[in-house]
């Protein structure tokens, strides 16, 4: 096992090939920007993918133990989250594109590839992982948010069954108080409580005998007092957001509701105290994330773009170029308006595979019609997102302009039909003339004369 510059901090990746001038080339390439592991077989790779935390590998797809395929294929589910590359020659293509799927495959580069679009690829791959590591980071931390919401939720149940329980205040005080939605919860008249709960006091840092009789609006930040003063007045009784001050004169975000009760032989309003500050902050890291995704999408490098399940686009400037319309032209514009006609049957048949849930994503070659009529071979891999209850929300695909790799696959398949032609001229041509050799001598020797070709 080859391990190479191991003190970087950040962006590990692991290069596998059995020919060790080109782990030494892919590391001298990439030894500055990345943290370097090599490896001359899987076995190695394996042993380094247990001990490191590798982000990225890159295989070669041909090795003596066995294929890159074959490798990743057989370290996918102890390595889920690690992106896959693989190096292959031309006649590896079709193969290595088959079992894409099986194996988790990211992209394959061809052989010999240019270190600039293999520098790309690789970033990109760092891109996505880091992406995906972001996105599991959210929902651990919107799990634990709701996790604990719901302990507390819990506990102020209990607190407030014990005290109905220890006080065995009149019925209608229990009433007012069991009605009334968890958190803090106040009673009062036009603003002067008249009774509460422990929730209350926890929530606003005062005792429970400094709240009775306190003016109420006091636990409602300056800013928006008068907003709650008036719905007081109004008798409003939808739910709505203020800001509220604790003891310590900390401000910090609320949602409020009320109702009018009967307490005491009179109507009064219980107040519902809902601290969301945990939520506020869930929100953030949520818009946070959202407006990273944003941020990825509309400056990356590849074609990217958005299609409602409806099929209508939203796309980045990327994909814009490639076609050569504008953002604005392709926004809310059909698939089919920009796709080969001979394309669109295909293309329907894949999105109506991720649709019927027959997999989660996919990954072909398709044409595009550009702006001035010129035809644009892409490679684009999809997928379909839903929502919770799995229900198709919308398509995020990624597409790659592959026209000059289809360009140069058809000039090397017609030289190679032109090198055909040559072998089968020239084997002609021997053939021929040895028939005529033997001829020669054959008319010699009857002649009485020696042979003049061997």
């Amino acid at each position: 096992m080859n391990v190479e510059n191991t003190n970087s901090p950040i962006r590990k990746i692991l290069f596998v090939d059995d020919e060790m001038e080109i782990t030494k080339s892919l590391y001298r390439q990439f030894k500055r920007r990345y943290s370097v592991f090599t490896a001359t077989n899987t076995a190695e790779a394996i042993a380094i993918l247990k001990t490191e935390d590798i982000h990225v590998i890159v295989s070669d797809q041909r090795m003596p133990d066995m294929t890159g395929v074959a490798f990743f294929a057989q370290i996918k589910n102890d390595f889920p989250d690690t992106i896959k590359l693989i190096l292959t020659g031309y006649s590896d293509i079709e193969a290595v594109t088959a079992a894409i799927n099986k194996a988790q495959v990211f992209r394959y580069v061809t052989k010999p590839w240019n270190p600039e679009e293999l520098d790309w690829t690789i970033n990109e791959a760092f891109e996505k992982y880091e992406l995906q590591a972001t996105n599991r980071d959210l929902v651990a931390n919107l799990k634990h948010a709701n996790a604990g919401l719901e302990k507390k939720v819990k506990e102020r149940t209990l607190q407030l069954e014990e005290q109905f329980n220890l006080l065995k205040e009149s019925e209608e005080r229990y009433k007012a108080l069991h009605n009334a939605s968890f958190g803090g919860i106040v009673i009062h008249d036009k603003g002067l409580i008249l009774e509460c709960n422990q929730g209350l006091s926890e929530m606003t840092g005062y005792t429970y005998s400094e709240l009775i009789g306190m003016d109420g609006l006091l636990l409602i930040a300056p800013e928006t007092r008068g907003m709650v003063a008036a719905n007081i007045m109004a008798g409003y009784e939808k739910s709505y957001e203020a800001i509220g001050i604790r003891k310590n004169a900390e401000t910090y975000p609320i949602r409020l509701e009320a109702r009018n009760v009967p307490f005491k032989g009179k109507v009064v309003r219980t107040v519902e105290f809902r601290d969301i500050t945990e939520s506020r902050k869930a929100e953030d890291e949520l818009k946070k994330s959202e407006e990273k995704f944003r941020n990825f999408f509309e400056n990356s490098v590849v074609g990217m773009s958005i299609t409602t399940i409806d099929g209508k686009l939203n796309v980045n400037n990327s994909f814009s170029k490639i076609v050569g319309y504008s953002e604005a032209e392709l926004n809310n514009v059909h698939w089919t308006e920009i796709t080969h006609t001979d394309d669109i049957e295909l293309n329907f048949s894949r999105v109506n595979s991720l649709l019927k849930g027959e997999k989660k994503s996919d990954r072909w070659e398709k044409r595009y019609i550009r702006k001035n009529g010129e035809v644009v071979w892409t490679d684009i891999s999809t997928t379909l997102q839903r929502d919770e209850q799995a229900n198709p929300l919308y398509f995020i695909t990624a597409i790659v302009d592959i026209t000059e790799r289809k360009e140069a696959e058809k000039a090397l398949l017609k030289k190679n039909q032109e090198l055909d032609y040559l072998n089968k001229f020239m084997v002609n041509r021997e053939v021929r003339m040895a028939e005529i050799k033997k001829e020669i001598n054959e008319l010699l020797v009857s002649l009485g004369k020696e042979n003049r070709y061997p």
